[in-house]
């Protein structure tokens, strides 16, 4: 009789590596997202979604697929003009999508649908909405879409009501509702050519779509914590909830007060409603990409001013984008202790984790190299001048949307060919998803350090 082997046929090492892979909640993150855009980019590309009938072509179908999804606001096509009505539904769905988060929406409608969640659903909810627990995370997901709603509910009537004034009720019922969602998801996308330009006067407006920013870029988390306090069920705010609305407060009202003092005496930009126009863009610019004065004709002092807030941007877990106003706190809070010589980093009488003050670094470092490093390779590939084009990336980065223009409605990047425009949509997804997250997805070990090399000095400064 023949004797049969025991041993196992030999498989290759990366074939076994492939079997045994799973993927970290930020890498199905990636995933889910570049899995929207794709879905999106496919949908803009028909030529239904067209106004002239013909497809716009696959490299702007992507990029205004990226745009929306990463709620930024960039435009290589003018919306209003471009799109048709079906067009136009696919945009806002992309970015309801895209500032709600997938998974939340994904978790919306398991619940509706009756569906239970494992652990690993769990695990992945967690990720998305950056809760730093997974307690009572449905309860939690739950009050983030009622939330969502109430205000783009609340804030399209109002515009709805607004816009009855210049149009025909279903058109005006149209507008408010878009402009609702774009304002709360932070998107900045507007079925106006000139953005809000022409209604920069217009407190029904402005101050309806600024407080919509406002309530989209504070986080689900403020949201809760505030529901827990109002319900009697904690007897203070937690430490982030009070730094968000702290530092969402300073940090744009320093802003606008900035923005008024250095743009009161610019003949090309002054106008009756300056001091709403500074307050409105100071808010908009750390959030969403919406307009009220054409940023071209600012000095550029205000410009640069306007790059700092991108880069700061809203709260975490929320639909703005920059590197966030906590974290913003913590390298401030951080640089402070080390002034006055302190060794622990002091926050509202609690102390913020090491680990926490070195990822805040990480994530402000990472997104000023990300900031350079794009620009510099927009230079090489499109020329032009370097403030437009700083602003410009800095806009993508930080998923705002504000930009320079091309003078015709459109951000500057429409005057790029394909390999600017792809440069500037992977700048968005990059800035959308976060350096951190990207880098856990891409370089995430299998095993911890167990060990501790000996330490040695080294002159700095």
């Amino acid at each position: 009789m023949k004797r049969v082997s025991t041993q196992r046929a030999h498989v290759p090492a990366w074939r076994a590596r492939l079997r045994s892979w799973r993927a970290t909640p930020s890498q199905i993150l990636m995933g889910g997202a570049g899995s929207v855009i794709l879905i999106g980019t496919l949908l803009l590309a028909l030529p239904l979604s067209s106004a002239s009938g013909h497809s716009i072509g696959l490299i702007n179908a992507l990029f205004t697929a990226t745009s929306a999804v990463c709620v930024t606001g960039l435009i290589v096509l003018d919306t209003p003009t471009a799109f048709s009505g079906f067009g136009h539904v696919v945009l806002l769905l992309l970015f309801q999508i895209g500032g709600l988060g997938y998974m939340t929406a994904a978790t919306f409608v398991a619940l509706i649908l009756g569906r239970r969640m494992g652990l690993r659903d769990r695990l992945l909810l967690s990720e998305a909405m950056a809760s730093p627990t997974m307690e009572g995370l449905l309860r939690f997901a739950t009050l983030t879409v009622k939330i969502t709603f109430v205000v783009e509910g609340f804030t399209a009537l109002v515009l709805t009501m607004r816009f009855m004034v210049d149009m025909p009720p279903d058109r005006a019922a149209w507008f408010g509702i878009f402009h609702a969602v774009s304002a709360f998801n932070n998107a900045g996308f507007a079925l106006f050519s000139d953005s809000l330009i022409q209604y920069r006067s217009d407190p029904y407006i402005t101050a309806s779509i600024g407080l919509a920013i406002i309530a989209g870029g504070l986080g689900y988390l403020v949201y809760a914590d505030l529901s827990s306090r109002m319900a009697g069920q904690t007897t203070r705010l937690s430490v982030h909830t009070r730094m968000t609305l702290s530092m969402t407060a300073g940090v744009g009202l320093f802003g606008a007060l900035a923005l008024f003092a250095m743009e009161m005496t610019n003949p090309k930009v002054v106008h009756d409603g300056m001091a709403g126009m500074a307050l409105f863009q100071s808010f908009a610019a750390r959030t969403a990409g919406f307009a009220t004065t054409d940023v071209a004709l600012l000095a550029p002092a205000s410009a640069f001013l306007l790059i700092v807030l991108m880069l700061i941007g809203g709260g975490s877990g929320s639909c703005a984008g920059g590197i966030k106003v906590t974290t913003t706190g913590v390298i401030l809070a951080s640089l402070w202790s080390t002034l006055r010589g302190r060794e622990q980093v002091a926050v509202y009488h609690r102390t913020i984790p090491q680990a926490l003050v070195q990822k805040s670094f990480f994530l402000g470092a990472a997104a000023l190299f990300l900031m350079v490093i794009m620009t510099w390779l927009v230079l090489i590939v499109e020329g032009g001048k370097l403030m437009p084009t700083l602003f410009e990336v800095a806009s993508a980065v930080a998923t705002v949307g504000l930009s320079f223009g091309d003078g015709h409605g459109r951000s500057l990047c429409a005057t790029y060919g394909d390999g600017g425009k792809l440069l500037i949509a992977l700048a968005m997804f990059l800035g959308r998803l976060g350096p951190l997250t990207i880098g856990i997805a891409v370089l995430t070990s299998e095993s911890q350090q167990r060990y501790r090399l000996p330490s040695e000095k080294v002159l700095i400064g």
